[in-house]
């Protein structure tokens, strides 16, 4: 009998840990109101490789897009991490690949310049947001979720910074978000970036 309560009160356990993990949809959620809803939106995009709902839920400010899309191709290139020709396709990036060398990140500019504008420099810095992702695989992300959340005031807008992990003693990774400007309380938050806290041994692919 004893054995018996025990295997039970473990199914429990289980089935309540499973049940507290939020399921991926299937379809685009709505526009994340929330830090915490922002990091299900991306696990759906990448889960269901959904690229169109990504380009609604990171920043388009160029301020903080030349420099990003210079920083998160740095990561995903020295990390190897590669998109496919159809995913460049897909974030109309193909002539940009070629230009810079697959995003060679000592070839982008941080800047805009006459060959590179600011729908360029948002198209690559979606495109190496999504590269960086495929770090882990869809697996991982089902099972990714919030280990850590930092507050603060950057140039004077909320800044969140969300360590993301499996385990809850191992970070993989830092979402950094923001809110978008507004007087409604349920502001929409979009990515600022994607920082990773692992080496390339520690990447699940």
């Amino acid at each position: 009998m004893k054995k018996i309560a025990k295997w039970a009160a473990g199914l429990i356990v289980l089935v309540g840990l499973i049940a507290c993990q939020p399921s991926v949809p299937k379809t685009a959620p709505e526009l994340p109101t929330s830090p915490e809803a922002l990091f299900q939106s991306l696990r759906y995009v990448v889960i269901q490789k959904d690229i169109s709902h990504l380009k609604q839920i990171h920043t388009t400010y160029p301020n903080i897009v030349f420099s990003n899309a210079f920083w998160c191709a740095y990561m995903a290139k020295s990390l190897d991490i590669q998109l496919t020709p159809e995913e460049a396709a897909l974030f109309e990036v193909e002539s940009l690949v070629k230009e810079y060398d697959n995003f060679n990140s000592s070839r982008l500019p941080q800047m805009e310049t006459p060959n590179y504008k600011i729908e360029d420099a948002t198209k690559v810095f979606g495109a190496n947001l999504y590269r960086l992702t495929k770090g882990f695989n869809a697996e991982a992300w089902k099972k990714m979720k919030i280990i850590s959340k930092e507050e603060t005031v950057q140039a004077g807008r909320p800044l969140v910074q969300m360590g993301l992990g499996i385990d809850k003693d191992k970070q993989l990774m830092v979402l950094s978000c923001i809110p978008l400007p507004g007087k409604d309380e349920k502001k929409q938050w979009v990515i600022v970036t994607l920082q990773m806290t692992v080496n390339e041994k520690g990447l699940m692919r």
